[in-house]
């Protein structure tokens, strides 16, 4: 009797031993509770500042008339005359520059005004829109007049300093002309246009479908980061006994894997648009008159550059994320 006792005795005291040994083990657990917010990478928009270098229409002087036709090919060679003596490449003709300075001198004509805004508000940049010419920097020199030449005409320009200018841009490298004689205001006259431009093909693209990414992974990140901190919150308020505390911890800490993999990946893809629009902006501000280059700021991640302070015009967002969420440190009950 007494060894069937105390053989219930050792039974008894090894089973509370085994409680408690299993209790220890689900106090020791630990719940690290995810770090505090940090401002990510700011995210550059793309937006291209577009110049216009348009001075005052040039009228030639009344004097004797003159019987002199004038050329688009004239032009174009007493142009490129005048660029080879400054040790500048010739103009190319572009089709759509040619449009966009017929549709100027026809304009003029038909409405009877010399200005470089029509009476409608268009420019040489409403223009350039109309045909889907996409530039940086846009030039249109106006000229009316009897002129002895078409090397008269490009001389009267360059006797001008806004037109010279123009003429001898050292960025332009395409141009269009348009050349006619017509009535203007109750007289036969000459009207000449020259369009210049550098286009937006000059300089690297941004490539917007890296940034329709970013907002995708910058959405699924929010989605995810509340989902992390609603179960981070269910856990913290559980008991560690309670039932599937285990499954919710591992839960939690695969999740934390892949949200700081996300977050890494996208931090990424932010430097490399960032760097996209940092090029755009170098190549922008290496057009002569565009804009005084500003102070380079960095961003905080690791490669890419804030042009915040130097892309004018453009609206910059902020996001934020957690910088990164602390994996639990918890042991797996067994």
């Amino acid at each position: 009797m007494k060894k069937f006792l105390f053989i219930l005795l050792s039974i008894a005291i090894a089973f509370v031993g085994f409680l408690l040994l299993s209790r220890d083990r689900v106090v020791n657990f630990s719940f690290d509770h995810p770090q505090s917010p940090g401002v990510a990478p700011k995210i550059l928009t793309s937006t291209v500042e577009r110049k216009v270098l348009a001075p005052a229409p040039l009228r030639s002087k009344q004097g004797k008339a003159v019987k002199a036709t004038l050329t688009i090919q004239g032009v174009l060679k007493a142009t490129n005359d005048e660029r080879a003596k400054n040790h500048l490449p010739p103009l190319i003709i572009n089709d759509k520059l040619m449009t966009i300075a017929d549709r100027k001198l026809q304009d003029m004509f038909a409405r009877q005004y010399f200005e470089h805004v029509s009476p409608s508000g268009v420019d040489v940049a409403g223009l350039a829109k109309q045909v889907g010419y996409e530039y940086i920097l846009i030039g249109e020199n106006l000229a009316l007049g009897d002129y002895e030449s078409d090397a008269a005409l490009v001389g009267a320009w360059i006797m001008s300093p806004g037109h010279r200018a123009n003429i001898l841009n050292d960025r332009f490298k395409e141009i269009g002309l348009a050349v006619m004689e017509g009535s203007f205001q109750g007289q036969k006259n000459w009207l000449a246009v020259q369009t210049f431009a550098v286009s937006i093909n000059e300089c690297p693209k941004v490539d917007e479908n890296v940034k329709v990414k970013i907002d995708s992974e910058e959405a699924d990140i929010q989605s995810r980061e509340t989902a992390i901190q609603s179960l981070g919150s269910e856990i913290k308020g559980s008991r560690t006994t309670s039932p599937g505390y285990n499954e919710k911890v591992l839960e939690y800490n695969t999740k934390i894997q892949e949200y700081n993999v996300l977050v890494d990946t996208t931090k990424k893809l932010i430097d490399q648009y960032n760097y996209a629009v940092t090029s755009l902006d170098d190549c922008i501000r290496g057009v002569p008159g565009f804009f005084e280059p500003q102070p380079r700021t960095h961003l905080k991640s690791n490669s890419a550059r804030d042009m915040s302070q130097f892309s004018q015009g453009q609206g910059v967002r902020t996001k934020v994320y957690p910088l990164r969420y602390s994996k639990s440190e918890a042991t797996q009950v067994l």
